[in-house]
C-alpha cells in the first residue's frame, strides 16, 4: 500500500480523566513499524480534555535512506495547508510500502479504572450525527499512481461489543463513499 486516507467525524468525549485516553485514528503498518494519525482526547499528554490532532510513529528497524523519493502527507482538508510532510526514508520498513491498514477507535485506561467512553458515549445506530466515524476511507495500492480506491477486504473487530461497537455502512454515495461508525460508553473493568 502506498497510502491510506479518511475524513473523521469526531466528538469531544466527556469523562476522560488522568492517564486515560480515547482516540479515532487510521493506521498504516508494515511489520512492527506503524504510522498512526487521528484525533485524541488525552488529558495526560495535552493537559486538557479537548480533542486534538495527533500522529504516532513507531520505527523499530531503520533501514536508512532509499532511492524512492515519495513522501508521507497529513492534511486536514483539501483546501487547508498541509499539517505534516515526512520523507519516506524516515520510516524504516515503509520504504517497502505498508502491508496493513486500519481505521477505528482506541481507548486506554489504567487497570484500576473503568475504560473511558468513545465518541458520544453511545453505540452507533447508523447515524453520523450520533457516532464518531470515518468516511471517504480509501487505500492507494502500490503502483497505482496514488489513485485511492475503496478497500474491499475490510474485517470488523470489536474487543468488547458491550462497551464499544463498530458498524460498517459500506459504500453509501459519492459524498460518504466508505463509512465506518464507532462509539461506545466504555466501562470495562479489570478483574
Amino acid at each position: 500500500m502506498d497510502g491510506i486516507e479518511s475524513y473523521f467525524g469526531a466528538f469531544n468525549p466527556k469523562g476522560i480523566e488522568g492517564s486515560q485516553y480515547s482516540s479515532f485514528r487510521m493506521t498504516l503498518s508494515n511489520g512492527d513499524d506503524s504510522l498512526k494519525m487521528g484525533l485524541m482526547v488525552n488529558p495526560s499528554l495535552f493537559k486538557d480534555n479537548k480533542t486534538r490532532l495527533f500522529t504516532h510513529i513507531v520505527d523499530y528497524m531503520s533501514t536508512g535512506p532509499n532511492s524512492r523519493e515519495s513522501v508521507w502527507l497529513l492534511q486536514s482538508y483539501d483546501d487547508l495547508p498541509k499539517v505534516g510532510l515526512w520523507p519516506t526514508k524516515a520510516f524504516g520498513r515503509f520504504n517497502d510500502f505498508g502491508n496493513q491498514a486500519d481505521w477505528g477507535g482506541e481507548v486506554y485506561s489504567p487497570l484500576d479504572q473503568p475504560s473511558p467512553p468513545m465518541g458520544t458515549g453511545i453505540h452507533p445506530h447508523g447515524d453520523t450525527s450520533y457516532a464518531a466515524h470515518s468516511h471517504l476511507i480509501a487505500i492507494s495500492y502500490e503502483n497505482s499512481q496514488s489513485k485511492f480506491v475503496n478497500p474491499g477486504d475490510a474485517v470488523l473487530y470489536e474487543s468488547d461489543p458491550k462497551s464499544y461497537s463498530v458498524s460498517d455502512s459500506g459504500y453509501r454515495n459519492g459524498y460518504w463513499r466508505r463509512l465506518i461508525l464507532y462509539d461506545g460508553p466504555g466501562g470495562i473493568k479489570s478483574d
